[in-house]
Protein backbone atom coordinates (compact mmCIF):
# COMPACT_ATOMS: atom_id res chain seq x y z
CA UNK A 1 0.00 0.00 0.00
CA UNK A 2 3.02 2.05 0.24
CA UNK A 3 3.15 2.66 -3.50
CA UNK A 4 -0.53 2.56 -3.98
CA UNK A 5 -0.79 5.66 -1.49
CA UNK A 6 1.48 8.00 -2.98
CA UNK A 7 0.44 7.65 -5.99
CA UNK A 8 -3.04 8.54 -4.75
CA UNK A 9 -1.64 11.43 -4.03
CA UNK A 10 -1.76 12.46 -8.13
CA UNK A 11 -5.90 12.04 -8.03
CA UNK A 12 -5.77 14.19 -5.03
CA UNK A 13 -3.22 17.00 -5.58
CA UNK A 14 -2.30 16.53 -9.35
CA UNK A 15 -0.21 20.03 -9.33
CA UNK A 16 0.62 20.22 -6.01
CA UNK A 17 4.92 19.73 -6.11
CA UNK A 18 5.60 16.22 -5.01
CA UNK A 19 9.79 16.59 -5.23
CA UNK A 20 12.43 18.96 -6.12
CA UNK A 21 16.30 19.17 -6.44
CA UNK A 22 18.53 21.71 -7.75
CA UNK A 23 17.93 20.32 -11.05
CA UNK A 24 14.02 20.20 -11.30
CA UNK A 25 10.87 19.57 -9.95
CA UNK A 26 7.58 17.13 -10.40
CA UNK A 27 4.10 17.86 -9.51
CA UNK A 28 2.26 14.61 -8.23
CA UNK A 29 0.99 14.24 -11.46
CA UNK A 30 3.97 14.08 -13.07
CA UNK A 31 5.37 11.88 -9.87
CA UNK A 32 2.23 9.28 -10.89
CA UNK A 33 3.60 9.49 -14.87
CA UNK A 34 7.21 8.99 -13.80
CA UNK A 35 7.07 6.04 -11.79
CA UNK A 36 4.80 4.20 -13.93
CA UNK A 37 7.10 4.58 -17.17
CA UNK A 38 10.12 3.99 -15.03
CA UNK A 39 8.03 0.79 -13.52
CA UNK A 40 8.17 -0.19 -17.71
CA UNK A 41 11.38 0.41 -18.14
CA UNK A 42 13.16 -1.70 -15.50
CA UNK A 43 10.60 -4.58 -17.03
CA UNK A 44 12.89 -5.05 -20.41
CA UNK A 45 16.14 -5.50 -18.06
CA UNK A 46 14.32 -7.40 -15.20
CA UNK A 47 13.18 -10.52 -15.95
CA UNK A 48 13.02 -12.76 -12.79
CA UNK A 49 10.11 -11.40 -10.44
CA UNK A 50 11.53 -10.34 -7.39
CA UNK A 51 15.17 -9.76 -8.43
CA UNK A 52 16.79 -7.53 -6.27
CA UNK A 53 17.91 -4.05 -8.12
CA UNK A 54 20.50 -1.70 -7.48
CA UNK A 55 20.06 2.05 -7.01
CA UNK A 56 22.68 4.40 -7.07
CA UNK A 57 22.08 7.83 -6.78
CA UNK A 58 22.26 11.12 -4.70
CA UNK A 59 19.05 12.98 -3.40
CA UNK A 60 17.41 13.36 -6.07
CA UNK A 61 14.16 13.29 -7.76
CA UNK A 62 15.59 10.60 -9.81
CA UNK A 63 16.20 8.72 -6.94
CA UNK A 64 12.78 8.81 -5.67
CA UNK A 65 11.21 8.07 -9.09
CA UNK A 66 13.70 4.68 -9.38
CA UNK A 67 12.98 3.64 -6.04
CA UNK A 68 9.29 3.63 -5.84
CA UNK A 69 9.32 1.98 -9.40
CA UNK A 70 11.45 -0.73 -8.27
CA UNK A 71 8.89 -1.36 -5.02
CA UNK A 72 5.58 -1.17 -7.50
CA UNK A 73 7.26 -4.02 -9.77
CA UNK A 74 7.89 -5.85 -6.65
CA UNK A 75 12.23 -5.79 -6.65
CA UNK A 76 14.11 -5.34 -3.70
CA UNK A 77 15.88 -2.07 -3.75
CA UNK A 78 19.66 -2.49 -2.83
CA UNK A 79 20.87 1.57 -1.81
CA UNK A 80 24.61 2.27 -2.41
CA UNK A 81 25.29 5.33 -0.82
CA UNK A 82 26.21 7.94 -3.64
CA UNK A 83 29.85 8.19 -2.12
CA UNK A 84 30.90 4.86 -1.77
CA UNK A 85 33.86 4.00 -3.66
CA UNK A 86 33.96 1.68 -6.55
CA UNK A 87 35.69 -1.05 -5.21
CA UNK A 88 32.88 -1.02 -1.90
CA UNK A 89 30.02 -1.06 -4.64
CA UNK A 90 31.09 -3.64 -6.08
CA UNK A 91 32.17 -5.90 -3.04
CA UNK A 92 27.86 -5.53 -2.34
CA UNK A 93 27.25 -6.27 -6.21
CA UNK A 94 29.41 -9.53 -6.13
CA UNK A 95 28.51 -10.57 -2.17
CA UNK A 96 24.76 -10.14 -2.86
CA UNK A 97 24.82 -11.45 -6.82
CA UNK A 98 23.43 -8.33 -8.47
CA UNK A 99 22.31 -8.52 -12.13
CA UNK A 100 21.18 -5.36 -12.74
CA UNK A 101 21.94 -1.66 -10.78
CA UNK A 102 20.24 1.93 -12.17
CA UNK A 103 22.70 4.58 -11.35
CA UNK A 104 22.82 7.85 -12.28
CA UNK A 105 25.74 8.38 -14.92
CA UNK A 106 27.87 11.23 -13.05
CA UNK A 107 28.81 8.90 -10.55
CA UNK A 108 29.72 5.53 -12.47
CA UNK A 109 31.61 7.58 -15.11
CA UNK A 110 35.21 6.28 -15.32
CA UNK A 111 34.70 3.18 -13.00
CA UNK A 112 36.94 0.59 -14.96
CA UNK A 113 36.70 -1.97 -12.36
CA UNK A 114 32.97 -2.67 -11.70
CA UNK A 115 31.60 -5.74 -13.72
CA UNK A 116 29.42 -4.03 -16.08
CA UNK A 117 27.94 -3.22 -18.88
CA UNK A 118 26.36 0.26 -19.32
CA UNK A 119 23.27 0.93 -21.13
CA UNK A 120 21.55 4.71 -20.84
CA UNK A 121 17.92 5.13 -20.84
CA UNK A 122 15.83 6.88 -23.23
CA UNK A 123 13.73 10.23 -21.74
CA UNK A 124 16.29 9.92 -18.30
CA UNK A 125 19.23 11.82 -18.81
CA UNK A 126 21.20 11.06 -15.91
CA UNK A 127 20.31 7.40 -15.44
CA UNK A 128 21.82 4.59 -16.55
CA UNK A 129 21.92 0.41 -15.95
CA UNK A 130 24.78 -0.88 -15.24
CA UNK A 131 24.19 -5.24 -16.04
CA UNK A 132 26.03 -7.57 -13.70
CA UNK A 133 26.98 -10.84 -15.33
CA UNK A 134 26.29 -13.06 -12.50
CA UNK A 135 29.64 -15.38 -11.28
CA UNK A 136 28.60 -19.21 -12.47
CA UNK A 137 30.34 -20.76 -9.79
CA UNK A 138 29.53 -19.32 -6.47
CA UNK A 139 29.35 -22.55 -4.38
CA UNK A 140 32.31 -21.57 -2.39
CA UNK A 141 30.91 -17.80 -1.34
CA UNK A 142 28.32 -17.09 0.88
CA UNK A 143 25.27 -18.78 -0.47
CA UNK A 144 23.13 -16.54 -2.11
CA UNK A 145 19.87 -15.52 0.78
CA UNK A 146 16.60 -15.50 -1.13
CA UNK A 147 14.87 -11.97 -1.02
CA UNK A 148 11.06 -12.50 0.00
CA UNK A 149 7.96 -11.13 -1.87
CA UNK A 150 7.49 -8.12 0.01
CA UNK A 151 10.69 -6.95 0.74
CA UNK A 152 11.46 -3.21 -0.24
CA UNK A 153 15.18 -1.98 0.86
CA UNK A 154 18.12 -3.39 1.53
CA UNK A 155 20.38 -1.01 3.47
CA UNK A 156 24.07 -1.02 4.29
CA UNK A 157 25.81 -0.61 8.03
CA UNK A 158 28.62 -1.05 9.49
CA UNK A 159 28.23 2.10 12.51
CA UNK A 160 31.61 3.42 13.51
CA UNK A 161 33.40 -0.10 12.96
CA UNK A 162 33.31 -3.83 12.02
CA UNK A 163 31.92 -5.64 8.77
CA UNK A 164 29.51 -3.85 6.72
CA UNK A 165 26.34 -5.33 7.12
CA UNK A 166 23.12 -5.89 4.60
CA UNK A 167 19.64 -4.99 6.50
CA UNK A 168 16.95 -6.16 4.87
CA UNK A 169 13.36 -4.25 5.99
CA UNK A 170 9.62 -5.06 4.43
CA UNK A 171 7.12 -2.31 3.14
CA UNK A 172 4.83 -2.99 5.65
CA UNK A 173 7.68 -2.13 8.19
CA UNK A 174 8.86 0.79 6.38
CA UNK A 175 4.87 2.08 6.09
CA UNK A 176 4.15 1.12 9.52
CA UNK A 177 7.36 3.46 10.63
CA UNK A 178 5.87 6.32 8.10
CA UNK A 179 2.77 5.89 9.53
CA UNK A 180 3.47 5.86 13.52
CA UNK A 181 5.96 8.73 12.97
CA UNK A 182 3.21 10.64 11.29
CA UNK A 183 1.19 10.03 14.55
CA UNK A 184 3.93 10.60 17.14
CA UNK A 185 4.51 14.26 15.69
CA UNK A 186 0.83 15.10 14.88
CA UNK A 187 1.96 17.29 11.46
CA UNK A 188 -0.86 19.41 10.09
CA UNK A 189 -1.99 20.87 6.83
CA UNK A 190 0.82 21.02 3.74
CA UNK A 191 3.96 21.12 4.82
CA UNK A 192 7.37 21.69 3.15
CA UNK A 193 9.92 19.50 3.93
CA UNK A 194 13.68 20.35 3.60
CA UNK A 195 15.91 16.71 4.02
CA UNK A 196 19.48 16.83 3.72
CA UNK A 197 21.28 13.22 5.38
CA UNK A 198 20.84 11.09 2.00
CA UNK A 199 18.03 9.12 1.49
CA UNK A 200 20.07 5.88 0.97
CA UNK A 201 20.13 6.13 5.15
CA UNK A 202 17.07 5.23 7.01
CA UNK A 203 16.64 8.88 8.38
CA UNK A 204 16.54 10.39 5.83
CA UNK A 205 14.68 7.97 3.37
CA UNK A 206 11.55 7.27 5.83
CA UNK A 207 10.84 10.07 7.54
CA UNK A 208 12.97 12.47 5.44
CA UNK A 209 11.64 12.01 2.00
CA UNK A 210 8.72 9.09 2.15
CA UNK A 211 6.77 10.40 4.80
CA UNK A 212 6.55 13.40 3.32
CA UNK A 213 5.36 11.91 -0.31
CA UNK A 214 2.63 9.38 1.69
CA UNK A 215 0.75 12.11 3.47
CA UNK A 216 1.05 14.58 0.58
CA UNK A 217 3.46 17.40 1.33
CA UNK A 218 6.25 18.91 -0.59
CA UNK A 219 9.51 17.46 -0.45
CA UNK A 220 13.54 19.15 -1.07
CA UNK A 221 15.91 16.99 -1.68
CA UNK A 222 19.65 18.53 -1.16
CA UNK A 223 22.96 16.26 -1.87
CA UNK A 224 25.31 18.31 -0.70
CA UNK A 225 25.81 20.58 2.30
CA UNK A 226 26.66 24.16 2.18
CA UNK A 227 25.60 26.52 5.42
CA UNK A 228 24.93 29.05 2.75
CA UNK A 229 22.98 27.61 0.61
CA UNK A 230 20.67 25.75 2.87
CA UNK A 231 19.80 28.72 5.07
CA UNK A 232 18.93 30.29 1.20
CA UNK A 233 16.48 27.58 0.62
CA UNK A 234 15.04 27.46 3.84
CA UNK A 235 14.29 31.15 3.07
CA UNK A 236 13.25 31.14 -0.64
CA UNK A 237 11.10 28.08 -0.16
CA UNK A 238 9.60 29.06 3.54
CA UNK A 239 10.66 25.57 4.78
CA UNK A 240 8.80 24.15 7.62
CA UNK A 241 10.20 20.71 8.68
CA UNK A 242 14.07 20.62 8.81
CA UNK A 243 15.92 17.08 8.29
CA UNK A 244 19.55 17.29 9.21
CA UNK A 245 22.69 15.62 11.58
CA UNK A 246 24.06 17.40 14.22
CA UNK A 247 27.34 18.44 12.64
CA UNK A 248 25.34 20.19 10.25
CA UNK A 249 23.35 21.98 12.76
CA UNK A 250 26.64 23.32 14.13
CA UNK A 251 27.57 24.42 10.46
CA UNK A 252 24.33 26.04 10.05
CA UNK A 253 25.13 27.68 13.73
CA UNK A 254 28.57 29.13 12.22
CA UNK A 255 26.56 30.96 9.50
CA UNK A 256 23.75 32.20 11.64
CA UNK A 257 26.39 34.14 13.75
CA UNK A 258 26.84 36.09 10.36
CA UNK A 259 23.37 36.10 8.95
CA UNK A 260 20.04 37.19 10.24
CA UNK A 261 17.39 36.02 8.48
CA UNK A 262 13.76 34.83 9.03
CA UNK A 263 12.87 31.31 10.37
CA UNK A 264 9.26 32.17 11.30
CA UNK A 265 8.26 29.44 8.74
CA UNK A 266 10.02 26.46 10.41
CA UNK A 267 7.87 24.22 12.88
CA UNK A 268 10.17 21.15 13.61
CA UNK A 269 13.80 20.51 13.44
CA UNK A 270 14.86 16.93 13.35
CA UNK A 271 18.30 15.54 13.92
CA UNK A 272 19.43 11.79 14.34
CA UNK A 273 22.96 9.89 13.46
CA UNK A 274 24.74 11.03 16.09
CA UNK A 275 23.99 12.56 19.45
CA UNK A 276 23.10 16.33 19.83
CA UNK A 277 25.19 18.41 21.90
CA UNK A 278 23.50 20.66 24.33
CA UNK A 279 25.31 23.73 23.33
CA UNK A 280 24.75 23.15 19.32
CA UNK A 281 20.87 23.11 19.96
CA UNK A 282 20.75 25.83 22.39
CA UNK A 283 22.78 28.16 20.26
CA UNK A 284 20.33 27.04 17.18
CA UNK A 285 16.98 27.73 19.23
CA UNK A 286 18.64 31.49 19.99
CA UNK A 287 19.50 31.62 16.76
CA UNK A 288 15.68 30.44 15.15
CA UNK A 289 13.33 29.84 18.19
CA UNK A 290 13.23 26.29 16.95
CA UNK A 291 14.10 23.11 19.57
CA UNK A 292 16.19 20.65 17.65
CA UNK A 293 14.08 17.24 17.76
CA UNK A 294 16.46 14.32 18.76
CA UNK A 295 15.35 10.73 16.61
CA UNK A 296 16.66 7.88 18.00
CA UNK A 297 16.87 5.00 16.16
CA UNK A 298 18.86 2.86 13.78
CA UNK A 299 19.15 0.96 10.41
CA UNK A 300 17.67 -1.76 11.38
CA UNK A 301 14.69 -0.70 13.56
CA UNK A 302 13.88 2.91 12.42
CA UNK A 303 13.00 5.27 14.65
CA UNK A 304 12.06 3.92 17.96
CA UNK A 305 12.05 7.41 20.23
CA UNK A 306 11.60 10.95 19.27
CA UNK A 307 11.92 13.56 22.40
CA UNK A 308 9.33 16.25 21.43
CA UNK A 309 9.41 17.80 24.87
CA UNK A 310 13.65 18.50 25.50
CA UNK A 311 12.82 21.10 28.14
CA UNK A 312 10.97 18.74 30.12
CA UNK A 313 13.14 16.23 29.36
CA UNK A 314 17.09 17.22 28.56
CA UNK A 315 19.41 14.32 28.16
CA UNK A 316 16.98 12.17 27.33
CA UNK A 317 16.38 11.30 23.53
CA UNK A 318 12.87 10.95 24.43
CA UNK A 319 9.36 8.51 24.62
CA UNK A 320 9.07 5.62 22.34
CA UNK A 321 7.08 6.10 19.12
CA UNK A 322 3.75 4.52 19.20
CA UNK A 323 3.49 1.56 18.78
CA UNK A 324 6.78 0.68 19.95
CA UNK A 325 7.80 -1.49 22.97
CA UNK A 326 10.82 -0.92 24.44
CA UNK A 327 12.62 -2.57 27.29
CA UNK A 328 15.97 -3.53 29.09
CA UNK A 329 17.66 -6.65 29.27
CA UNK A 330 21.06 -7.43 31.20
CA UNK A 331 23.65 -9.54 29.87
CA UNK A 332 21.79 -13.00 30.28
CA UNK A 333 18.73 -11.73 28.76
CA UNK A 334 16.78 -10.83 31.59
CA UNK A 335 14.57 -7.52 31.81
CA UNK A 336 15.60 -4.91 34.60
CA UNK A 337 12.63 -3.68 35.70
CA UNK A 338 14.01 -1.01 37.87
CA UNK A 339 14.31 2.96 36.45
CA UNK A 340 17.64 2.99 38.60
CA UNK A 341 20.05 0.10 36.22
CA UNK A 342 20.94 0.19 33.27
CA UNK A 343 20.83 -2.14 30.39
CA UNK A 344 21.26 -3.17 26.78
CA UNK A 345 17.79 -1.21 25.11
CA UNK A 346 15.57 -3.65 23.23
CA UNK A 347 12.81 -3.09 20.45
CA UNK A 348 9.54 -4.71 20.01
CA UNK A 349 8.01 -3.08 16.67
CA UNK A 350 6.50 -4.41 13.50
CA UNK A 351 9.11 -1.56 11.89
CA UNK A 352 12.22 -3.84 12.49
CA UNK A 353 14.47 -5.50 10.73
CA UNK A 354 13.26 -8.79 8.76
CA UNK A 355 16.82 -10.48 8.46
CA UNK A 356 20.29 -9.42 8.59
CA UNK A 357 21.40 -10.43 4.69
CA UNK A 358 24.88 -10.40 5.94
CA UNK A 359 26.25 -11.47 8.16
CA UNK A 360 24.11 -14.78 9.20
CA UNK A 361 24.88 -14.97 12.82
CA UNK A 362 23.36 -11.77 13.60
CA UNK A 363 20.18 -13.01 12.98
CA UNK A 364 21.21 -15.06 16.29
CA UNK A 365 22.57 -12.61 18.03
CA UNK A 366 20.25 -9.59 17.80
CA UNK A 367 16.71 -10.82 18.66
CA UNK A 368 15.43 -12.29 21.56
CA UNK A 369 12.23 -13.15 22.36
CA UNK A 370 10.84 -11.11 19.03
CA UNK A 371 13.06 -7.61 20.33
CA UNK A 372 15.77 -6.69 18.48
CA UNK A 373 18.79 -5.84 20.24
CA UNK A 374 20.21 -2.71 19.38
CA UNK A 375 23.59 -2.83 21.68
CA UNK A 376 23.09 0.35 23.18
CA UNK A 377 23.06 0.78 26.50
CA UNK A 378 20.13 2.49 28.37
CA UNK A 379 18.06 3.64 31.50
CA UNK A 380 14.61 4.40 31.34
CA UNK A 381 12.38 7.00 33.16
CA UNK A 382 9.82 8.07 35.69
CA UNK A 383 7.80 8.74 32.54
CA UNK A 384 9.10 5.77 30.05
CA UNK A 385 11.25 8.60 28.48
CA UNK A 386 14.98 6.86 27.48
CA UNK A 387 18.60 7.69 28.36
CA UNK A 388 21.23 6.45 26.11
CA UNK A 389 24.35 5.70 28.95
CA UNK A 390 26.60 4.30 26.52
CA UNK A 391 27.42 1.53 23.88
CA UNK A 392 27.80 -2.23 24.85
CA UNK A 393 29.66 -3.03 21.92
CA UNK A 394 32.52 -0.49 22.85
CA UNK A 395 33.23 -0.99 26.29
CA UNK A 396 37.11 -0.95 26.42
CA UNK A 397 39.23 -4.17 28.85
CA UNK A 398 42.28 -1.47 29.83
CA UNK A 399 44.47 -3.55 31.52
CA UNK A 400 41.38 -5.77 33.09
CA UNK A 401 39.04 -2.84 34.31
CA UNK A 402 36.04 -1.95 32.08
CA UNK A 403 35.97 1.51 30.54
CA UNK A 404 33.00 3.50 28.93
CA UNK A 405 34.13 5.50 26.27
CA UNK A 406 31.45 7.61 26.81
CA UNK A 407 32.34 8.74 30.58
CA UNK A 408 35.78 9.80 29.12
CA UNK A 409 34.66 11.47 25.97
CA UNK A 410 32.16 13.52 28.89
CA UNK A 411 34.55 14.42 30.83
CA UNK A 412 37.11 15.79 27.86
CA UNK A 413 33.80 17.83 26.59
CA UNK A 414 33.54 19.59 30.03
CA UNK A 415 36.53 21.22 29.48
CA UNK A 416 36.32 24.91 28.07
CA UNK A 417 37.36 25.35 24.29
CA UNK A 418 36.63 21.36 23.70
CA UNK A 419 34.04 20.83 20.57
CA UNK A 420 34.30 17.45 20.51
CA UNK A 421 36.09 14.25 21.89
CA UNK A 422 36.30 10.73 21.02
CA UNK A 423 38.39 7.74 22.48
CA UNK A 424 39.31 4.41 21.57
CA UNK A 425 41.46 1.42 22.54
CA UNK A 426 44.55 0.80 20.93
CA UNK A 427 47.50 -2.02 21.79
CA UNK A 428 50.75 -0.22 22.48
CA UNK A 429 53.97 -2.14 22.09
CA UNK A 430 55.45 -0.62 25.04
CA UNK A 431 52.11 -0.04 27.26
CA UNK A 432 49.47 -2.97 26.13
CA UNK A 433 45.50 -1.43 25.88
CA UNK A 434 45.44 1.79 26.39
CA UNK A 435 43.05 5.08 25.82
CA UNK A 436 43.70 7.47 23.22
CA UNK A 437 42.12 10.87 22.97
CA UNK A 438 41.04 12.61 19.64
CA UNK A 439 39.97 16.12 20.44
CA UNK A 440 38.46 18.89 18.56
CA UNK A 441 39.14 22.49 20.05
CA UNK A 442 37.76 25.97 19.39
CA UNK A 443 40.81 27.45 21.47
CA UNK A 444 44.51 26.40 22.11
CA UNK A 445 44.84 23.53 25.03
CA UNK A 446 47.99 21.37 25.70
CA UNK A 447 47.49 17.79 25.84
CA UNK A 448 49.14 17.94 29.38
CA UNK A 449 46.14 19.81 30.75
CA UNK A 450 43.74 17.24 29.34
CA UNK A 451 45.43 14.37 30.91
CA UNK A 452 45.66 16.37 33.97
CA UNK A 453 41.81 17.33 34.06
CA UNK A 454 40.81 14.23 33.63
CA UNK A 455 42.90 12.74 36.08
CA UNK A 456 40.93 14.94 38.90
CA UNK A 457 37.58 13.47 37.48
CA UNK A 458 38.39 9.55 37.02
CA UNK A 459 40.16 6.68 38.06
CA UNK A 460 43.84 6.43 36.22
CA UNK A 461 42.90 3.83 34.40
CA UNK A 462 40.38 5.76 32.96
CA UNK A 463 42.69 8.65 31.57
CA UNK A 464 43.92 8.76 28.08
CA UNK A 465 47.76 7.94 27.71
CA UNK A 466 47.41 9.67 24.62
CA UNK A 467 45.68 12.76 23.36
CA UNK A 468 45.73 14.13 19.54
CA UNK A 469 44.08 17.40 18.57
CA UNK A 470 42.23 17.33 15.09
CA UNK A 471 40.44 20.09 12.96
CA UNK A 472 37.88 17.57 12.41
CA UNK A 473 36.67 14.07 13.53
CA UNK A 474 36.02 11.78 10.59
CA UNK A 475 32.57 11.17 9.87
CA UNK A 476 29.97 9.18 7.64
CA UNK A 477 27.63 10.64 6.05
CA UNK A 478 25.48 10.49 8.69
CA UNK A 479 27.72 12.06 10.95
CA UNK A 480 28.44 9.41 12.78
CA UNK A 481 31.89 9.47 14.15
CA UNK A 482 34.14 6.77 11.85
CA UNK A 483 36.36 5.28 14.78
CA UNK A 484 37.60 2.54 12.95
CA UNK A 485 39.50 5.14 10.89
CA UNK A 486 41.02 7.01 14.31
CA UNK A 487 42.10 3.24 15.30
CA UNK A 488 43.61 2.66 11.90
CA UNK A 489 45.79 6.00 12.19
CA UNK A 490 47.61 4.87 15.13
Amino acid sequence: MLVETILRQAGIKPNFTAVMDQVRSVTYKELYDEILSRAEMLSDFVAENGEPVGLLFPNSVDAVTWMLAMAKTGHPVILFGSKMKENEVNYHINRIGLKLTIADRRIVTGWNGLNQTLYPFSGADNSVALKHPRELNRQEEEKFTAFEKGDFICHFTSGSEGEPKAVIRTLEAVESEIIDTFVTINLKDEQTFLTIPPICHSFGLIAGALLPLYYGHKLILEEEFLPEKILNIIDTNKVNVLFAVPYMYYLLNKRLKLTKMDFSSITMCFSAGAPMDDSVSETFRQFTGVRIIQDYGSTETGVMCLNLETDRLPKSVGRPVVNRTIKLMDEEGKEINTNEESGEICILSKANVRTYLYPQELNRQKFIDGYFRTGDLGRLGQEGEVYIVGRLSSIMNVAGNKVDPVEVENVIKSISGVKEAVVVCIDDINRGSIIKAYVVAEEDIEEAFVKKFCKTQMADYKVPKAVVFMNELPRSQTGKVLKKYLVKEF
